[in-house]
């Protein structure tokens, strides 16, 4: 299941990447970041997931700023078209792991954690839902129409369907 709720995700950015063609790059007066760099640092979390799976240790500091990624589209849906073809073939039995990221701002620090493929796959995805969200933030104030499921975390999103279900009696 979780990698279906993965899939899910992917899914989401798929869509976003696809309906911000145009404005992949542009910065808007409410953030200082583009689509494109919260979809690369989506990715960049992604590809850290899976080679992270293979070595047994996932660094979630290893970045690809500036990449293509961050600035063409296309770049962006061929990394993540690798990806889910991975995710399709890789193990649903979770493996024990250690995971190691930066935690402060004030000075560099890392701490190095243990962990198990299963618990980073669910940060993964939420990860992926609060980017896609902040993206979507960025969409909308360059005017571009995207559709209002993207970016909307599973617990709203069950929490607006027991509403709708209320209202509906």
């Amino acid at each position: 299941m979780l990698h279906k709720a993965m899939d899910e995700a992917v899914v989401q950015l798929d869509e976003l990447i696809k309906v911000s063609a145009s404005v992949y790059s542009d910065k808007s007066t409410v953030a200082s970041s583009t689509i494109g760099s919260h979809v690369r640092h989506v990715l960049d979390h992604f590809n850290a997931y899976k080679v992270g799976v293979a070595a047994g240790s996932i660094n979630y500091n290893r970045r690809s700023r500036n990449s293509d990624i961050e600035r063409i589209p296309k770049s962006a849906l061929k990394e993540l078209a690798v990806f889910r073809d991975w995710l399709l073939l890789a193990s649903n039995q979770s493996v024990s792991l250690w995971v190691e990221t930066e935690v402060s701002t004030q000075q560099q620090y890392s701490v190095r954690l243990h962990s198990n493929s299963h618990r980073e796959l669910v940060y993964l995805i939420n990860h992926a839902y609060h980017h896609i969200a902040n993206a979507m933030t960025i969409a909308r104030a360059l005017e571009v129409s995207v559709p209002r499921h993207l970016g909307v975390a599973p617990a709203t999103v069950s929490h607006l369907r027991r509403e709708e279900r209320l209202c509906a009696q």
